[in-house]
């Protein structure tokens, strides 16, 4: 299996980042970097991009597909056509490009009501229904026999909701639940990539150091309002790959909101307290990730 750029620790759950083993270049060479990793560990498993339509699966497909390595794409469509404007990008860059793709239907609300349930009675705890779509995803590509790539592991940058907190930084949080892929694969003696953007302290380095993430989380307040920060995960996407497709804020996620947070809601009456939460201020995690470089 692939190192991640973090590894983590249980009782209590906390996370830390590898330190880099060079000096880090490009965040779009290091992803390159990254995409090459994959392909090597694949092998002979044909590579399976899981893109839902997003700008995060859709860089993934494009890395892959501009340095020439050979991929299918799996997309999962909700039956009641809840994630129909999502998928419809994913559907029209595989057209474009001449990318097979692979549409698997599923029916949502018994998704949330029993296909969740399954993965609970295996051991896999999350208060986030995100990790079982994750588990649901490795499990059907490697039912398929192949090597699932997952655009996971973008940095999301919060700050204390409170202006009274005492404290200020910008952080990276991170849930127990964040695990279950990793514990799956483990279990399953298995390698995927649940968390691309992940791949490598190198690449995970390299975005801090784009000049515009730089400066944002040297300056928190930006992220004051939550909103900003899909805002600014597209604006510095753009600035990478200015040829970017915007798309609309609203997706098939958040067209069942109602569903996901009744079940996240539950989730917690039942786990509340055996799931955990973790803030890594990302000035530690720069720290982190630079102690070999001083």
């Amino acid at each position: 299996m692939r190192t991640l750029a973090v590894e983590f620790s249980q009782h209590p759950f906390s996370a830390r980042f590898f330190p880099c083993a060079r000096e880090s270049i490009s965040w779009k060479k290091e992803l390159e970097l990254v995409a090459v990793s994959i392909a090597n560990e694949a092998g002979s498993r044909p590579i399976t991009v899981c893109s839902s339509g997003g700008i995060d699966s859709e860089l993934v497909c494009r890395i892959l597909y501009d340095l020439g390595i050979h991929f299918s794409v799996l997309t999962l469509e909700h039956l009641a056509g809840t994630n129909a404007r999502d998928i419809s990008y994913a559907k029209a860059w595989c057209k474009a490009h001449g990318v097979e793709q692979r549409i698997v239907h599923l029916d949502m609300p018994d998704f949330f009501n029993n296909g969740i349930e399954r993965y609970i009675r295996e051991g896999y705890l999350a208060g986030n229904v995100f990790r079982y779509f994750q588990l649901f995803l490795l499990e059907t590509v490697e039912s398929m026999g192949g090597y699932a790539v997952l655009g996971g592991g973008e940095q999301q940058y919060h700050i204390p909701d409170s202006e009274s907190s005492e404290e200020k930084d910008t952080y990276i949080e991170f849930e127990s639940g964040f695990t279950a892929p990793l514990q799956w694969m483990q279990k399953n003696e298995s390698s995927h990539c649940p968390y691309f953007f992940y791949g490598t302290p190198e690449a995970t380095l390299a975005y801090l150091r784009i000049p515009i993430v730089n400066f944002a989380v040297r300056n928190p307040e930006m992220f004051r309002h939550k909103l900003n920060r899909h805002i600014f995960k597209r604006l510095v996407c753009h600035s990478v790959w200015p040829d970017l497709v915007s798309r609309e804020k609203l997706n098939g996620y958040e067209e069942i909101r109602r569903l996901r947070l009744e079940t996240q809601k539950e989730l917690m009456r039942r786990f509340g307290e055996k799931l955990e939460t973790f803030r890594l201020p990302v000035e530690r995690m720069r720290e982190q990730l630079t102690a070999n470089l001083r």
